[in-house]
């Protein structure tokens, strides 16, 4: 393993884990810890999508699943009546994680903040 994929685990890892206490701190602020995460795992085929939603209403989504499923991840979002995304996090630049996400950044759905692992990656959107 080279460095920079260690580092950008490390750094996903953190950003996750920071994110999750976040969210946990503020649902124990309102007093709303039972039931503050609900997580869900979009069906994208090939690839990842996941969508964190906090008690507080803080809505991340993890990655968007390949350029074809970008439909199916806006549709789910808008079903589940997902008016803004405080956070996308892209784990990492292949095609079957971030080409999805197009469709999200194009659509009515704000999204507040991206972060990535800052690693460089080339491929294609078809």
């Amino acid at each position: 393993m080279d460095r920079l994929s260690l580092r950008s685990k490390i750094l996903v890892t953190l950003t996750l884990t920071l994110v999750l206490s976040l969210l946990l701190f503020s649902s124990l602020a309102h007093g709303q810890l039972s039931n503050f995460l609900q997580v869900a795992y979009i069906n994208v085929g090939q690839g990842d999508s996941i969508w964190l939603h906090g008690s507080d209403g803080t809505d991340i989504l993890i990655d968007g699943g390949p350029r074809s499923a970008g439909p199916t991840v806006v549709a789910y979002l808008q079903q589940e009546g997902i008016d803004d995304i405080e956070v996308v996090i892209l784990s990492h630049g292949d095609s079957d994680h971030v080409g999805g996400l197009i469709d999200v950044l194009r659509s009515a759905i704000p999204v507040d903040a991206v972060l990535y692992n800052g690693q460089h990656h080339t491929c294609r959107y078809s």
